[in-house]
Order: C-alpha cells, then structure tokens, then sequence
C-alpha cells in the first residue's frame, strides 16, 4: 500500500506541480513501485486461491463483501462533501451508489471480476498439465508485455487493458504455486529483485538527466517485463522466509484496503493532493507527510466503518446473505433440469 499510494503522490504531483529538472526524476522513482504493488496483491490471491477454489456462492459473497466496505466510504463521501457544497452531478451519484458497476475504483472492479471468474479459470488451470500451463504462461507474457513493450504501446498494446493485466497477475500466481521454485530451493530472489530495482531507478534518473520523461511512464507500467519480473521475485523473496504472525501487523494490514478506498475517493482526492502540495515542505518530506496523514486517515475510518457494521447493519447483510444463497440454489436446480 505504501508503494501505491506513492505512486498516486506522483501522478498529482505531475500535473500540481508541472516542474522539471530534480523534482520530476524524484516523481519518476516513487512512481516505480505502483503497479509493483498492484501485481503483488493479485499475486497472493492466486497463490491462495488455487488450492481452495471457492464456489461461485462464495465467490458472489465476496464481491458484495467488498461492494460493502466500498459503499460505506462513497455513500459517506457524498453526503459530507455534497452537505459541504461540493458538486453533486448525477454521474457521481451514480459513481457513489454503484462503484463496482461505474468502475469508481478500476481496481476494486478487476478484482471483483477476477473474484467472479475464479472458479471458472480454476477450472481451466487443472485441466492443463504444466507443460501446457507454461506454454500458456509464455504466449500471455508476449502477447501482453514483450509486444507492447517494445511498440512503446503499454498501455493498448495488443489490446491490452487492466482488467487483463490482473487476470494474467493471477495465473502467474497460481502458476508460482503449482510450478514454482520450491522452498527448499535458495533461489536469491530477493537480490535479484534488489537488482532489477536498481537498474528502474538508475534508468530513471539517467533518462531524467536527459530531459526523456516520457520513457519512465513505460517502465512503470505494470506489464513491462522488468515490472513483472520484479514483482515475481519480491513475491517469491516472501514466500520463501518462515512466516512470522505479528497480530498487530495483521490488523493493520486489515485496514489496507480502507486506505485505498478513502484516499483514491473521487470528493477525496480533488482537494487531498492539492492539500499536501501546498504544504512549505521539500518533495521528500511532502511525500513523508501525505503517507503517514492517509495511512492513519484510512485505518480511523476502517475502525469506524468495522464500528458502524457490527452495531446497525451487521443483520442487514445476514439477510442479504442469506437471499443470495437461495437463489443460488434455485438457479443451480433450474441449470440441473436444464
């Protein structure tokens, strides 16, 4: 989450502050690590999600799971910046009572999607064997990094879009999990993470010295193979050292996804960033500044939101959990008489 809400730093910062010279290779480099942390969140889910495939009863629960947690943060947003006499058209009313529907959250779509196809691709992954699978693996990652990356085409590449990008994120995952380097194996995946790091941050500042600040846009993105390699490393780098549960880390981690939501808020965000660079700091600092404001921002609301549904509407998504379940049932005896 650090590296993403970094990430978002850097794209306000281009258009805030519209400088050169040592502050656009500084926003270059935090920018680095955005899709990083995109691709390593999708990474988890299929490492986890191959071994227990959920049912598509689950799969529907989770989605609305998370069209919850969302819902609590635009619905709270509107209300207070509308009451505030921030301009309430009807697209973002829209936006606010449909995030996943009006892609409000690009992210919190893919992955409601992916959610909904998992069973689904789950199905399609055991029925190759890996021979198959990695031949699969290969044609995605030229199909959809080595072509765009080489016609400078990212982002439209062999029309490539994000919703793409996290479904191949999760076959990859699931990929690390079936096929992966084992345990035991000590691959220094970390060092050469470290590596492939160090040549993004090295290539940026040399093509800032240059005055060549389109070229870093490229290697930021999220299907530039570097990206993706960097990404499996520190993924595998992880999933190699002996898991230490620390309780108080987990409950913040709990928190992440409040962080995200609150702070990438379309009433949020058009006054946060311009908040933060306005501040008489130094770009270092600023960044400093704005992290540790959004992560406790984010972390008191999801304590508030957790507050808010265990007191009033836990019993309102018992209901609605239970109306999904039965008409799951029912449509799985009409599919069977089918």
């Amino acid at each position: 989450m650090i590296m993403i809400i970094l990430y978002h730093d850097a794209l306000h910062g281009y258009s805030l502050l519209q400088t050169t010279g040592f502050h656009e290779i500084y926003l270059d480099v935090i920018a680095l690590g955005g899709k990083l942390g995109v691709n390593l969140f999708v990474l988890i889910i299929g490492w986890y999600c191959i071994d227990n495939t959920p049912g598509y009863i689950k799969c529907i629960k989770k989605v609305l799971a998370f069209d919850r947690r969302i819902l609590f943060c635009t619905i709270t947003c509107f209300v207070f910046f509308g009451i505030l006499g921030a301009d309430l058209t009807w697209e973002r009313l829209l936006k606010s009572i449909f995030p996943l529907l009006f892609n409000t959250y690009w992210f919190m779509t893919a992955i409601a999607v992916l959610y909904l196809l998992i069973p689904t691709l789950n199905k399609l992954i055991y029925s190759l064997n890996k021979k198959e699978f990695t031949a699969f693996i290969i044609l995605m990652f030229v199909l959809w990094s080595i072509i765009p990356s080489i016609t400078f085409q990212q982002y439209s590449g062999m029309n490539w879009n994000q919703q793409l990008q996290v479904i191949m994120m999760y076959f990859l995952g699931t990929y690390l999990k079936k096929y992966g380097c084992k345990h035991d194996k000590k691959l220094a995946w970390g060092k050469i993470a470290f590596l492939i790091g160090g040549f993004h941050i090295f290539a940026v500042i040399i093509l800032g010295l240059l005055g060549h600040h389109r070229i870093p846009g490229y290697l930021r993105s999220g299907n530039y193979p570097t990206t993706l390699l960097c990404s499996v490393c520190i993924f595998m780098s992880f999933v190699q050292r002996e898991r230490t549960v620390i309780p108080a880390v987990n409950g913040i981690a709990g928190y992440m996804l409040d962080v995200y939501l609150w702070h990438e808020n379309i009433f949020v965000e058009s006054w946060l960033w311009l908040f933060f660079y306005k501040l008489p700091v130094i770009l270092p600092v600023h960044s400093l500044i704005a992290l540790v404001c959004i992560m406790a921002i984010g972390i008191s609301a999801g304590m508030v939101r957790g507050l808010f549904e265990n007191i009033i509407i836990r019993k309102i998504y018992y209901i609605e959990d239970c109306f999904i379940s039965r008409m799951m049932i029912m449509g799985d005896i009409i599919l069977r008489k089918i």
